[in-house]
């Protein structure tokens, strides 16, 4: 605390709420079937809320999907709801979880 009694945060402790806060929006979907496209990602996870962006990872040579993609929500309630959801395209079952940056922890789960 400073002189007039209130405190002051580290910029250190600013910077990983606002990493944390972004991350908790950002969910990253495995299985996608290569026959569902962005449009289909986003209709089955806008269920939950208001999407900021969706895409699906594509392989550059071919532009066949690469059976992931992430979804960021514009708010981490709505994250939540879609975290806790079970998710079928065509039959198959989406794997739903936090993205994680590719930093110290090793590669997007």
């Amino acid at each position: 605390m400073d002189a007039t009694g209130q405190g002051h945060e580290r910029l250190e402790d600013i910077g990983a709420r606002k990493i944390m806060t972004t991350q908790g929006k950002k969910l990253v979907v495995w299985g996608i079937p290569w026959d569902v496209g962005d449009q289909g990602l986003r209709e089955q996870m806008w269920q939950f809320g208001e999407l900021a962006d969706a895409m699906q990872m594509k392989d550059h040579a071919s532009g066949r999907s690469r059976g992931f993609g992430y979804v960021t929500y514009a708010s981490s309630e709505d994250a939540e709801k879609a975290l806790s959801a079970q998710h079928i395209i065509n039959g198959g079952m989406l794997q739903v979880k936090v993205a994680r940056s590719k930093g110290r922890n090793g590669p997007n789960t």
